[in-house]
Protein backbone atom coordinates (compact mmCIF):
# COMPACT_ATOMS: atom_id res chain seq x y z
CA UNK A 1 0.00 0.00 0.00
CA UNK A 2 1.63 3.14 -1.35
CA UNK A 3 2.38 5.62 1.90
CA UNK A 4 0.22 8.41 3.04
CA UNK A 5 2.07 12.10 3.05
CA UNK A 6 0.36 15.21 4.30
CA UNK A 7 0.17 17.72 2.25
CA UNK A 8 -1.70 21.02 0.29
CA UNK A 9 -2.33 21.72 -3.44
CA UNK A 10 -0.53 24.79 -4.37
CA UNK A 11 -1.59 24.44 -8.78
CA UNK A 12 -2.86 22.12 -11.02
CA UNK A 13 -3.77 22.00 -14.99
CA UNK A 14 -5.10 20.16 -17.28
CA UNK A 15 -3.20 17.40 -18.70
CA UNK A 16 -4.13 15.98 -22.09
CA UNK A 17 -8.08 14.92 -22.31
CA UNK A 18 -8.78 13.50 -18.91
CA UNK A 19 -5.65 14.27 -16.56
CA UNK A 20 -4.64 16.70 -14.41
CA UNK A 21 -1.13 17.86 -13.59
CA UNK A 22 -1.06 18.51 -9.75
CA UNK A 23 1.84 20.33 -7.69
CA UNK A 24 1.62 19.61 -3.86
CA UNK A 25 3.60 20.50 -0.71
CA UNK A 26 4.29 18.78 1.77
CA UNK A 27 6.36 18.32 5.24
CA UNK A 28 8.73 15.32 4.45
CA UNK A 29 9.12 15.26 0.77
CA UNK A 30 8.73 19.26 -0.24
CA UNK A 31 7.29 20.22 -3.38
CA UNK A 32 5.87 17.25 -5.50
CA UNK A 33 4.61 17.09 -9.07
CA UNK A 34 1.43 14.24 -9.78
CA UNK A 35 -0.55 13.55 -12.43
CA UNK A 36 -3.83 12.56 -11.66
CA UNK A 37 -4.97 9.87 -14.33
CA UNK A 38 -8.79 10.44 -15.50
CA UNK A 39 -9.74 12.62 -12.68
CA UNK A 40 -11.42 15.79 -15.28
CA UNK A 41 -13.23 12.41 -16.93
CA UNK A 42 -17.29 13.21 -17.27
CA UNK A 43 -18.86 12.03 -13.93
CA UNK A 44 -15.39 11.04 -12.07
CA UNK A 45 -16.33 11.22 -8.50
CA UNK A 46 -13.22 10.83 -5.21
CA UNK A 47 -11.16 13.21 -3.29
CA UNK A 48 -8.78 13.24 -6.25
CA UNK A 49 -11.45 14.72 -8.67
CA UNK A 50 -12.09 17.71 -6.47
CA UNK A 51 -8.97 18.63 -5.00
CA UNK A 52 -9.14 22.21 -3.29
CA UNK A 53 -6.64 25.05 -2.62
CA UNK A 54 -5.60 25.87 1.15
CA UNK A 55 -7.29 22.17 1.95
CA UNK A 56 -5.01 19.38 4.11
CA UNK A 57 -4.96 15.95 2.85
CA UNK A 58 -3.45 12.86 2.72
CA UNK A 59 -1.96 12.43 -0.49
CA UNK A 60 -0.38 8.54 -1.75
CA UNK A 61 1.31 8.79 -5.41
CA UNK A 62 3.63 5.76 -6.92
CA UNK A 63 6.65 5.82 -9.22
CA UNK A 64 10.07 7.37 -9.93
CA UNK A 65 11.56 10.70 -11.52
CA UNK A 66 10.21 13.90 -11.26
CA UNK A 67 6.32 12.99 -12.29
CA UNK A 68 4.71 10.73 -10.13
CA UNK A 69 1.37 9.14 -10.55
CA UNK A 70 -1.64 9.91 -7.38
CA UNK A 71 -3.44 6.95 -6.44
CA UNK A 72 -5.47 8.16 -3.96
CA UNK A 73 -6.29 11.85 -1.91
CA UNK A 74 -8.53 11.98 0.95
CA UNK A 75 -9.39 15.25 3.70
CA UNK A 76 -6.82 15.24 6.29
CA UNK A 77 -8.89 18.71 8.36
CA UNK A 78 -10.20 21.59 8.15
CA UNK A 79 -9.60 24.15 5.68
CA UNK A 80 -9.55 27.57 5.48
CA UNK A 81 -12.34 29.70 3.25
CA UNK A 82 -10.34 32.64 1.85
CA UNK A 83 -12.15 35.17 -0.07
CA UNK A 84 -10.80 38.69 -1.64
CA UNK A 85 -7.49 40.40 -0.85
CA UNK A 86 -6.95 37.03 1.45
CA UNK A 87 -7.42 34.64 -1.14
CA UNK A 88 -5.27 36.50 -3.77
CA UNK A 89 -2.79 36.36 -1.18
CA UNK A 90 -3.39 32.42 -0.80
CA UNK A 91 -2.63 32.39 -4.49
CA UNK A 92 0.38 34.70 -4.31
CA UNK A 93 1.81 32.28 -1.30
CA UNK A 94 1.18 29.48 -3.61
CA UNK A 95 2.57 30.83 -6.67
CA UNK A 96 5.82 31.88 -4.50
CA UNK A 97 6.44 27.96 -3.19
CA UNK A 98 5.86 26.75 -6.84
CA UNK A 99 8.78 29.10 -8.15
CA UNK A 100 11.02 29.14 -5.49
CA UNK A 101 11.29 25.80 -3.97
CA UNK A 102 12.97 23.00 -5.45
CA UNK A 103 11.15 19.31 -6.48
CA UNK A 104 11.60 16.92 -3.22
CA UNK A 105 13.58 19.21 -1.44
CA UNK A 106 11.72 18.72 2.12
CA UNK A 107 11.02 22.25 3.82
CA UNK A 108 9.41 20.46 7.43
CA UNK A 109 9.26 24.19 8.76
CA UNK A 110 8.30 25.83 6.48
CA UNK A 111 5.06 23.65 6.03
CA UNK A 112 4.40 24.50 9.31
CA UNK A 113 4.93 28.17 8.61
CA UNK A 114 2.47 27.51 5.50
CA UNK A 115 -0.12 26.33 8.31
CA UNK A 116 0.17 29.46 10.13
CA UNK A 117 -0.13 31.81 7.32
CA UNK A 118 -3.18 30.17 6.28
CA UNK A 119 -5.29 30.40 9.34
CA UNK A 120 -3.75 34.38 9.68
CA UNK A 121 -5.05 35.25 6.07
CA UNK A 122 -8.10 33.94 7.18
CA UNK A 123 -8.81 36.13 10.29
CA UNK A 124 -5.41 38.66 10.61
CA UNK A 125 -6.60 42.66 9.59
CA UNK A 126 -3.20 42.87 8.27
CA UNK A 127 -2.65 40.37 5.36
CA UNK A 128 0.65 42.53 4.14
CA UNK A 129 2.68 42.18 7.70
CA UNK A 130 1.78 38.48 7.61
CA UNK A 131 3.60 37.84 4.48
CA UNK A 132 6.16 39.68 5.01
CA UNK A 133 7.14 38.06 7.57
CA UNK A 134 6.56 34.28 5.46
CA UNK A 135 8.54 36.03 2.90
CA UNK A 136 11.09 36.46 4.98
CA UNK A 137 11.37 32.64 6.33
CA UNK A 138 10.60 31.45 3.09
CA UNK A 139 13.86 33.48 1.70
CA UNK A 140 15.72 31.75 4.83
CA UNK A 141 14.29 28.52 3.92
CA UNK A 142 15.67 28.09 0.25
CA UNK A 143 18.88 30.01 1.17
CA UNK A 144 18.56 33.10 0.09
CA UNK A 145 18.05 34.73 4.05
CA UNK A 146 18.17 38.31 4.45
CA UNK A 147 20.81 39.78 6.49
CA UNK A 148 18.98 42.39 9.17
CA UNK A 149 21.16 42.75 12.14
CA UNK A 150 24.30 43.87 10.79
CA UNK A 151 26.38 45.18 8.03
CA UNK A 152 27.10 43.53 4.64
CA UNK A 153 30.45 41.73 5.61
CA UNK A 154 29.89 40.89 9.03
CA UNK A 155 30.37 44.53 9.87
CA UNK A 156 28.88 47.08 12.81
CA UNK A 157 25.10 46.17 13.88
CA UNK A 158 22.06 47.88 12.06
CA UNK A 159 21.18 51.55 14.20
CA UNK A 160 17.76 52.02 14.30
CA UNK A 161 18.42 55.91 13.11
CA UNK A 162 20.33 55.41 9.94
CA UNK A 163 19.64 54.43 6.41
CA UNK A 164 21.07 51.59 4.56
CA UNK A 165 21.01 49.93 0.71
CA UNK A 166 20.33 46.64 0.75
CA UNK A 167 22.80 45.03 -1.65
CA UNK A 168 21.89 41.74 -3.22
CA UNK A 169 24.16 38.91 -1.99
CA UNK A 170 26.02 40.96 0.47
CA UNK A 171 23.57 42.77 2.76
CA UNK A 172 23.12 46.56 4.42
CA UNK A 173 25.48 49.01 3.57
CA UNK A 174 25.42 52.49 5.60
CA UNK A 175 24.39 55.27 3.28
CA UNK A 176 25.36 59.17 4.14
CA UNK A 177 22.09 60.26 2.33
CA UNK A 178 18.60 59.08 1.51
CA UNK A 179 17.80 57.41 -1.81
CA UNK A 180 14.28 56.02 -3.38
CA UNK A 181 15.77 52.13 -2.55
CA UNK A 182 17.21 52.96 0.34
CA UNK A 183 15.68 52.01 4.12
CA UNK A 184 15.67 52.71 7.96
CA UNK A 185 17.65 50.72 9.98
CA UNK A 186 14.47 50.25 12.10
CA UNK A 187 12.46 48.58 9.06
CA UNK A 188 15.35 46.14 9.18
CA UNK A 189 15.24 45.66 12.74
CA UNK A 190 11.80 45.52 12.26
CA UNK A 191 11.64 43.22 10.05
CA UNK A 192 14.04 40.66 11.95
CA UNK A 193 11.84 40.53 15.03
CA UNK A 194 8.66 40.62 13.32
CA UNK A 195 7.87 43.76 14.90
CA UNK A 196 6.75 46.36 12.06
CA UNK A 197 4.36 48.81 13.01
CA UNK A 198 4.84 51.47 11.53
CA UNK A 199 3.71 52.58 7.64
CA UNK A 200 7.37 53.20 6.56
CA UNK A 201 8.38 50.14 8.07
CA UNK A 202 5.60 48.32 6.47
CA UNK A 203 6.62 50.16 2.98
CA UNK A 204 9.86 49.90 3.02
CA UNK A 205 9.96 45.96 4.50
CA UNK A 206 7.78 45.42 1.21
CA UNK A 207 10.04 47.15 -1.34
CA UNK A 208 12.80 44.92 0.26
CA UNK A 209 11.24 41.73 -0.31
CA UNK A 210 9.72 42.26 -3.36
CA UNK A 211 12.73 43.55 -5.28
CA UNK A 212 14.63 40.32 -3.42
CA UNK A 213 11.76 38.06 -4.32
CA UNK A 214 12.19 39.21 -8.47
CA UNK A 215 15.70 39.38 -8.37
CA UNK A 216 15.62 35.44 -8.01
CA UNK A 217 12.24 34.86 -10.01
CA UNK A 218 14.43 37.03 -13.20
CA UNK A 219 12.42 37.95 -15.88
CA UNK A 220 8.69 35.83 -15.10
CA UNK A 221 6.71 37.70 -13.20
CA UNK A 222 4.20 36.72 -10.79
CA UNK A 223 0.91 35.69 -12.32
CA UNK A 224 -0.83 36.21 -8.96
CA UNK A 225 0.40 39.66 -8.67
CA UNK A 226 -0.17 40.63 -12.55
CA UNK A 227 -4.23 38.96 -11.42
CA UNK A 228 -4.50 40.97 -8.34
CA UNK A 229 -3.64 44.42 -10.03
CA UNK A 230 -6.07 43.61 -12.84
CA UNK A 231 -9.29 43.00 -10.81
CA UNK A 232 -8.51 45.83 -8.71
CA UNK A 233 -8.53 48.35 -10.98
CA UNK A 234 -11.82 47.01 -12.84
CA UNK A 235 -13.34 47.14 -9.37
CA UNK A 236 -11.33 50.08 -7.26
CA UNK A 237 -13.99 53.25 -7.92
CA UNK A 238 -12.37 56.79 -8.57
CA UNK A 239 -10.54 58.09 -5.82
CA UNK A 240 -10.86 54.69 -3.51
CA UNK A 241 -8.08 53.25 -1.38
CA UNK A 242 -7.85 49.62 -1.05
CA UNK A 243 -5.45 48.01 1.71
CA UNK A 244 -2.36 46.27 -0.33
CA UNK A 245 -1.37 42.49 0.58
CA UNK A 246 1.89 42.64 -2.03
Amino acid sequence: MPELHEGYVLHQRPYRETSALIDIFTPDQGRVALVGRGVRRAGRKGASSSLQAFQPYLFAWSGRGDLHTLRSSEVAGRGVNLQGEALFAGLYVNELLMRLCIRHDPHPELFIRYQQLLSQLETAAQLDVCLRYFERDLLGEVGYGLQLEYEAGGGAVIEATMRYAYRPEHGPVAVAAATRESLAGDTLLALAAGNLVTDTQRREARQLLRRTIAGLLGDKPLQSLQTMRRMRQMTRRPGQETADPE
